[in-house]
């Protein structure tokens, strides 16, 4: 057992407990079911110390390729802490332990490694690093994965003042990074907030709010959000411009009853679903209550999600069910199948939350080719220096 002097006896069994749970984890087990099953071993462990612990678990599953070579051991547990964490909690024990006299002009997840292995960071920590968008810089890329995002939320027009007295009635920590888009740190529980003002904010990321630029909504044009999952961005869309005809898609029905319970707590009454898979060609004809053509098609596409990745390490370097280029062929498909309905003079909307060419830029520029699209705008929105995501998003219009 490795021990460290610095470390009081319940934090040095913090990481003894996160070293006993990755050793004895089923491989390929799902991280949150396996750590609830293992706290379950342990009912003496309260809720601060169930967080510890796991924070102890992200840290490593963030910085495990950093050692590609050695076994999971309580030093390295410590070093991930150190490179994630910085001084929080035990961390300062930890640097007066490892780095000792440690000092930065800028004090972030590289210039500890730096210190702790005396090299620069690698830049081929995230997955599939090759394939990132020449259009993000990697070395921000790099630092944000080994560091925790913020929660965002984007609040309701007209009631941020009420919502900033709840906010701070419940003694929360919050920064308003707009007007009307605010963060607070990633360990803050919003569940008291959002019970005492349910409908006046949304979680939603920076960079994912500000894809409404793209979308410049008019009143009384009709827009389909034709992957729409639990409805996000049609809130945002119909938010900003409530005289919208909204209409609404997802292959998923159990994605859509969601859906229609969040439209309901936001107010949103007046819209139609419908249960598709548009890998294949729809006939909207057979839609009932779906016109044959939309002003806009908002297609926030499937994607690999790794602009997310650094919320949730545990899933980086996963592609969805099928693998890349099952998923690559989707967007293609989708893309295909959609773009009949966009009325003449109308628009398509394409986003994801990747960071890949192949699922941005490429995709793009490949159904311009055979389509005839007109691209208007191409672009990434990037707030990882501010804890948030990255997405892309494109604006093609139909002649």
């Amino acid at each position: 057992m490795y021990l460290c002097a610095m470390l009081t006896p319940r934090a040095e069994q913090y990481f003894e407990r996160a070293l006993l749970f990755l050793q004895s984890r089923v491989s390929g087990q799902p991280i949150p079911a396996a750590l609830k099953s293992f706290f379950k071993k342990y009912p003496e462990m309260g809720s601060g110390d169930r967080k510890t612990v796991s924070d102890i678990l992200y840290a490593w599953i963030r910085c495990q390729s950093l050692w590609p070579k050695e076994a999971v051991a309580i030093p390295l547990l410590h070093k991930s802490w150190i490179i994630v964490y910085g001084s929080a909690k035990m961390g300062a024990a930890l640097i007066a332990q490892y780095m000792p006299g440690y000092t930065a002009s800028e004090d972030k997840p590289s210039s500890r490694y730096a210190q702790l292995t005396g090299q620069a960071l690698p830049l081929d920590l995230f997955p599939e690093s090759e394939m990132v968008s020449p259009s993000i810089d990697i070395h921000e890329l790099t630092e944000a994965f080994l560091s925790q995002a913020r929660v965002f939320i984007r609040v309701k027009s007209g009631i941020e003042t009420p919502l900033m007295q709840y906010i701070q009635s419940l003694n929360l920590q919050v920064r308003v990074d707009a007007p009307r888009t605010w963060s607070f740190p990633i360990q803050t529980s919003l569940q008291a907030l959002q019970e005492k003002a349910e409908g006046w904010f949304e979680i939603q990321d920076w960079a994912s709010q500000e894809t409404l630029q793209l979308m410049e909504p008019k009143g009384g044009e009709r827009w389909w959000d034709c992957c729409a999952a639990s409805g996000g961005k049609s809130l945002m869309l119909y938010d900003a411009e409530p005289q919208v005809k909204l209409y609404v898609s997802d292959k998923r029905e159990s994605i859509l009853q969601n859906l229609s319970k969040r439209f309901q707590k936001a107010g949103l009454r007046q819209y139609s679903r419908l249960c598709v898979d548009l890998d294949f060609p729809l006939p909207l004809a057979e839609a009932g209550s779906f016109p044959s053509q939309f002003d806009a098609v908002l297609v926030d596409a499937p994607c690999s999600g790794s602009g997310t990745w650094r919320r949730s390490p545990e899933i980086a370097g996963i592609w969805p069910e099928g693998g890349k280029d099952e998923l690559l062929v989707r967007q293609s498909n989708i893309l295909n199948h959609v773009w009949p309905y966009v009325k003449s003079n109308g628009k398509l909307v394409y986003l994801t939350c990747s960071v890949y060419a192949s699922e941005n830029e490429e995709q793009i520029e490949a159904f311009i080719e055979r389509s005839g699209a007109k691209l208007k705008v191409m672009k990434y929105f990037n707030r990882l220096k501010e804890g948030g995501d990255v997405l892309f998003g494109a604006v093609l219009e139909k002649e």
